[in-house]
C-alpha cells in the first residue's frame, strides 16, 4: 500500500530515526507517497481490505495467500485454540502453506476433517499443504501475545524435515 502522509491522521512518530516502514519513493509519480509494508486492495465502491503484511504472504507456486484468511477460516474449526500459518521454504513450490495450530485442552483434531473443513472455505490453491499440532508452551510468543513469526517459520521447517 502507498500513501500520503497528509491522509494519516495522528502524527507520525520519529519518522527520521528508521527507514522502516516510512520508506518513501522519490520520482514524478510516487512523490510524497509512503510504503506501508502492508498489502489489500479497494474494491468498486472505494473500500479499503487489508491482507497483511507483506512479508507474512506465502508465495507458493506462482500464488500470493495471505495466512490472515487462512487462519480466520482455521479458527472456525471446533477445537481450535489458537492458529497460525506460516510459509516455510519447499524445493519445487517456493513456499508451502504450513498451519500451526493450537487445540483446546482434551481435543483431538482429526487432519482429514479439518482439511475437508478448509476445502469447503478456501480455494484449494490456500489450503495448508501440512498442519503441525502444537501445545500452548510450543507457540514462540511475545510478551504481549502475538506470535513470533520467524520463531514458528524455524520451528515448522525443523519439525516438517524430521517428520
Amino acid at each position: 500500500m502507498l500513501l500520503r502522509i497528509e491522509s494519516l491522521l495522528g502524527r507520525v512518530v520519529c519518522p527520521e530515526t528508521s527507514s522502516y516502514p516510512w520508506t518513501e519513493f522519490r520520482g514524478r509519480r510516487h512523490e510524497g507517497y509512503y510504503r506501508t509494508g502492508d498489502g489489500g486492495y479497494v474494491d468498486e465502491i472505494g473500500r479499503l481490505y487489508w491482507e497483511g503484511r507483506l512479508t507474512e504472504i506465502i508465495k507458493t507456486g506462482g500464488a500470493n495467500i495471505s495466512p490472515q484468511e487462512i487462519d480466520a477460516v482455521i479458527a472456525l474449526f471446533p477445537g481450535v485454540r489458537r492458529t497460525q500459518t506460516v510459509g516455510v521454504p519447499h524445493d519445487t513450490l517456493g513456499e508451502m502453506a504450513v498451519a500451526c495450530i493450537v487445540v483446546h485442552d482434551g481435543v483431538r483434531i482429526v487432519e482429514d476433517e479439518l482439511r475437508a473443513f478448509l476445502k469447503q472455505r478456501l480455494a484449494s490453491f490456500k489450503v495448508p499443504r501440512r498442519f503441525l499440532f502444537l501445545s500452548e508452551e510450543e507457540m514462540p510468543v511475545t510478551a504481549n501475545g502475538k506470535v513470533k513469526l520467524t520463531e514458528l517459520k524455524h520451528l515448522a521447517g525443523a519439525r516438517l524435515e524430521h517428520a
